[in-house]
């Protein structure tokens, strides 16, 4: 009887021993196989990603970089030399029309805001900007080419520092402007226009004329082949008040 009981107990420790390695070796597979998973993730995170991604990451880095150049800035050149010249005899040409910071008349916006050292934005606007600086209004238009060029100019009378040509400035005498240009018919007749050299709109070396606007106050008006240059003079001192120039 004692040995059959022995017998049984043996048994009974065999199967116990024989469960418990089963689920130690299930506890084995299964951390390999969590092993295995983890390190799956890390190599994704590490970079090791099918080509397919990596190409389409480089693409994507690529474009973004393309869209992020910035655009040249355009060149601008040196400000043209402003010479005035001293023989007032001859009549006045279209090269003389620069004023003293060296701007002409159909310069690019950058040439103008570069020239007169314009400090602010540049304006918004369709058909045309401008803007005031050192009591000068530059206005542009817009060209064929999507560009803005300037045609036109107004000085007013708070620009004392400013010349035209001939080193015409605000406050001159109309006697001193007659001399500069030179006028032949400076009789004050209070005519509607009177000229000064030349003959008329055809001339085609320019021509310049006196007016009498409103019965107030006269203008001298210059005409070259290219630009028109208005010089308003006021009405009591006959003094030059303000200036304008413009596109023929």
């Amino acid at each position: 009887m004692k040995s059959n009981i022995t017998k049984i107990l043996a048994l009974v420790l065999c199967l116990c021993l024989i469960v418990v390695v089963i689920i130690a070796c299930n506890r084995d597979g299964k951390q390999k196989d969590d092993t295995k998973a983890d390190n799956s993730q890390d190599q994704t995170q590490d970079g090791t990603i099918p080509d397919i991604f990596n190409n389409g990451d480089q693409n994507g880095e690529q474009s973004g970089e393309q869209n992020t150049t910035p655009e040249p800035e355009p060149e601008i050149p040196p400000a043209p030399e402003v010479v005035r010249s001293e023989t007032y005899d001859t009549r006045v040409t279209a090269d003389e029309i620069i004023l003293h910071n060296g701007i002409q008349i159909g310069m690019s916006y950058e040439q103008v805001a570069a020239y007169s050292g314009y400090e602010g934005e540049m304006p918004a606007g369709s058909d045309t900007i401008s803007f005031d600086w050192e009591n000068i209004t530059y206005t542009f238009t817009a060209d064929s080419e999507k560009g803005w060029r300037l045609t036109y100019v107004n000085i007013s009378e708070q620009a004392t520092d400013a010349s035209i040509f001939r080193d015409i400035k605000i406050g001159d005498s109309l006697e001193s402007v007659f001399g500069k240009i030179p006028a032949k018919d400076t009789e004050l007749k209070k005519w509607a226009i009177q000229f000064l050299y030349g003959y008329e709109d055809t001339d085609p070396k320019g021509y310049a004329d006196l007016r009498f606007i409103a019965l107030s106050y006269y203008t001298v008006n210059v005409f070259t082949t290219e630009y028109v240059v208005n010089i308003t003079f006021a009405r009591e001192a006959q003094t030059v008040k303000w200036i304008e120039l413009s596109a023929r």
